[in-house]
């Protein structure tokens, strides 16, 4: 599953047994309010699971972390670029 919302796309596939994607928002143009909240509060709850050593479940049809580290770019991949926080599986 592929989905821009944490909270309900990501975590829904992921307690459901599915490979989930988590991807930025094709856009956020006349997107409500309450919604653009729920991702700010969304994002701030998945950087204190992170920080606290909490990651998704790992599936069968992804690699291990030792794989995907050799398929990485050095300059595309770094921590914090758009491309890094776009491809990542969560």
């Amino acid at each position: 599953m592929v989905g821009d919302r944490y909270l309900t796309d990501i975590v829904y596939g992921n307690k459901n047994g599915m490979l989930t994607v988590h991807c930025s928002a094709l856009s956020t143009e006349g997107e409500p309010t309450t919604v653009g909240l729920a991702r700010m509060v969304e994002e701030r709850y998945i950087g204190k699971w992170r920080s606290r050593g909490i990651a998704p479940p790992q599936h069968s049809l992804l690699p291990s972390e030792e794989i995907l580290a050799s398929f990485r770019h050095p300059v595309v991949d770094e921590p914090g670029t758009a491309a890094s926080d776009n491809v990542l599986a969560s």
